[in-house]
């Protein structure tokens, strides 16, 4: 269920406009759920809006793993490899042009 609560005082004005033509009958079936809710249709668009764009920004930036990723993730975590030689060459010339406070 949406969240219609009003939003806090201090909130940014709503002066920014976003413009959508819509087939005639999802703009009925927008109006409709509005009035269900007991909101004005802008309200209710700007909150499925909010709520979309936030499911969407999770996915592209949370990751779950199962049991058996996080036990695999830790113990590589655990028992790193030995560096390969390139690594090894890399971290020296990383230090000879780096310095450091300590």
């Amino acid at each position: 269920m949406l969240n219609l609560k009003p939003a806090p005082e201090n909130r940014a004005p709503n002066d920014d406009i976003l413009r959508t033509r819509l087939p005639g009958a999802l703009k009925e079936q927008v109006d409709a759920a509005a009035t269900v809710l007991g909101v004005d249709t802008s309200a209710f668009v700007r909150r499925v809006i909010a709520r979309e764009a936030e499911e969407v920004l999770a996915a592209q930036t949370r990751f779950e793993m199962t049991p058996a990723d996080a036990e695999a993730l830790a113990a590589a975590l655990d028992a790193p490899p030995e560096p390969t030689p390139a690594a090894l060459r890399a971290a020296e010339r990383y230090r000879a042009r780096v310095v450091h406070a300590d």
